[in-house]
């Protein structure tokens, strides 16, 4: 073998050993989570099966652990806005100021390849100015204890609702209110 077969191997090796897949382990409301270096010590707090307005991804998350860091409103409160304030997705109509008051910062780790794709979708779906309608189900996870590299790290819980997904799914590419949609079918 050359010099490069050696330097390729031993990327290849490196590569391997960094990899970010996510293993949870589950013992009761007790769950660990390991993923890219990060591993967590949760508790299950509540189940989750709820509909979200995406605003935005979080591009300015940090924390490494998550799959995604996602700023949404739950649907039905989209809902209500819609009928106060008619399509308050465009940034000039009021009810955009209500909605962000409204929103909610998740952060989201995901159990599966199927999920991740979802969100892979749902990220190149909002890299436009349309808002995608999105359902997760799974828990509601407070952080224990976290630890980076074996090191413990003192972020604890983020200021965020972090969410332990085990399905997403892509319900509307585009948010559009059901009462607005009811009014202009006719």
């Amino acid at each position: 073998m050359n010099n490069y077969s050696y330097l390729f191997l031993a990327l290849i090796c490196n590569l391997a050993c960094m990899s970010s897949a996510t293993q949870i382990s589950e013992d009761g409301n007790c769950i660990t989570i390991s993923n890219g270096g990060y591993v967590l010590t949760a508790q299950a707090v509540a189940k989750v099966d709820q509909s979200y307005m995406l605003v935005t991804w979080d591009s300015s998350e940090s924390d490494g652990f998550a799959d995604a860091a996602v700023l949404c409103i739950p649907l039905d409160q989209a809902d209500a806005l819609g009928r106060q304030y008619g399509d308050f997705t465009q940034s000039k109509n009021p009810g955009m100021r209500e909605a962000l008051k409204n929103a909610i910062d998740i952060r989201l780790i995901t159990t599966d390849a199927s999920c991740r794709k979802a969100l892979k979708k749902m990220r190149d779906t909002c890299a436009g100015l349309d808002n995608p309608v999105f359902r997760v189900g799974g828990r509601d996870i407070r952080i224990g204890q976290a630890t980076y590299r074996g090191v413990p790290t003192p972020f604890g819980n983020p200021p965020a609702t972090v969410i332990l997904a085990d399905t997403i799914e892509l319900e509307q590419t585009r948010y559009s209110s059901r009462e607005i949609a009811l009014k202009t079918d006719h």
